[in-house]
């Protein structure tokens, strides 16, 4: 992807660290807080673009855990030993697609604007088309011990 910039984080211990990589500079993301039980509990606030890429690196794999409620379609990835919360990712047609929580971006001095949105009146099908064309779409994950 010609012309992107790298951004770095990772969840509080260090035990999973990442890059994202965008062709849009952070005054243009779209950063929403999503109004689910879950992500307000979290004080979670996520980007994602269609042109964007994520890497994720865990340490060992035993740091790594999904959590999926509500109807299954989105597994929320956390630290196992601090318990910070870093993505989002959705299966759909084969593709993993993912949303990033920005409040775990290694600088913390963007130029970032939240709007919250609530999503509950979605139809499941909207709510994946939706993902599928907003959604970082090239997400990879390693382990480094494994």
């Amino acid at each position: 992807m010609g012309g992107s910039e790298r951004y770095s984080g990772g969840c509080h211990c260090g035990g999973v660290r990442y890059v994202f990589s965008t062709p849009f500079p952070p005054e243009q993301w779209s950063v929403r807080r999503c109004t689910c039980s879950y992500c307000t509990r979290f004080g979670a606030a996520y980007t994602s673009g269609p042109d964007s890429r994520l890497e994720v690196t865990v340490q060992d794999p035993s740091l790594a855990t999904d959590y999926e409620f509500g109807t299954k379609t989105a597994k929320f990835f956390r630290c196992n030993r601090c318990g910070v919360m870093i993505f989002a990712r959705s299966r759909i047609e084969g593709s993993d697609y993912a949303v990033l929580n920005v409040n775990t971006l290694d600088d913390g001095g963007l130029p970032l604007s939240t709007g919250d949105t609530d999503f509950d009146a979605e139809t499941l099908e909207d709510r994946l088309a939706r993902r599928q064309t907003n959604w970082i779409p090239d997400v990879t994950i390693r382990f480094a011990n494994t």
